[in-house]
């Protein structure tokens, strides 16, 4: 007994659901993005696009619609995460002569600029700590 009585149902359901527009506003925006991008490359105001978008059905305020484009823009611009931004920006430790080493962790890259800072002298200098081992504070 197999999990799905007729495979080809399943398939058509989910073209059709491909086909059919997203219930949440976010989801609709991005789903509605490429049309809306090119009306905005081709030079069509916001407000423009968001008034022919409402005559044919869009329940949005403007504000709202404003907000969602501006998310969407922001998406596109930033592919990547945080985090995956974090780890190609992470400076390679002193003494690396161009191997590949793996990506430092937040906390380690952290200690690393913490120990920079002290080696450079920069900032307060607390009675009793200009003489202490930057290494050793860890």
């Amino acid at each position: 007994m197999g999990i799905a009585k007729n495979g080809k149902n399943l398939k058509g359901a989910m073209q059709n659901l491909a086909a059919e527009a997203p219930k949440g506003k976010a989801a609709l925006i991005e789903w509605l993005w490429p049309e809306i991008a090119e009306g905005i490359r081709k030079g069509h105001r916001l407000k423009g696009i968001w008034e022919r978008l409402c005559a044919n059905g869009l329940q949005m305020k403007h504000n709202e619609f404003r907000t969602y484009v501006s998310r969407m823009n922001k998406k596109i611009a930033a592919p990547q995460g945080r985090r995956e931004r974090e780890t190609a920006e992470a400076p390679r430790p002193a003494g690396d002569r161009g191997q590949e080493s793996l990506p430092l962790s937040p906390l380690a890259d952290s200690e690393a600029r913490t120990r920079e800072h002290l080696r450079k002298g920069q900032g307060i200098e607390w009675k009793g700590t200009k003489d202490e081992d930057p290494d050793k504070l860890f």
